[in-house]
């Protein structure tokens, strides 16, 4: 991840920031719960208003979400421990 994403990404949860530069920022999640369909809808909103990326660690049974490529998404599965053998996007 760089340094210039890093420092957006502390920024943005200092200040609470949910745009930078008028374009909406996407703060990749890890979910370990049920998403309902309101929080699906949320994160749609954030991508053009009907697309949520997701990539499933099928092992740990846990989702990365909110992402504009599934390869960030995966990035973050397996810095959090997750096998590559055990994601699917």
């Amino acid at each position: 991840m760089s340094i210039l994403l890093l420092i957006t990404e502390k920024l943005l949860k200092i200040y609470n920031l949910k745009y930078f530069f008028n374009f909406p920022i996407n703060i990749m999640k890890i979910v370990t719960d049920k998403v309902n369909l309101a929080e699906l809808k949320e994160l749609a909103a954030s991508m053009l208003g009907n697309l949520v990326k997701a990539v499933v660690d099928i092992k740990k049974e846990i989702i990365a979400v909110d992402a504009e490529l599934h390869s960030d998404e995966e990035a973050l599965l397996l810095k959090e421990g997750s096998n590559q053998e055990d994601i699917w996007e």
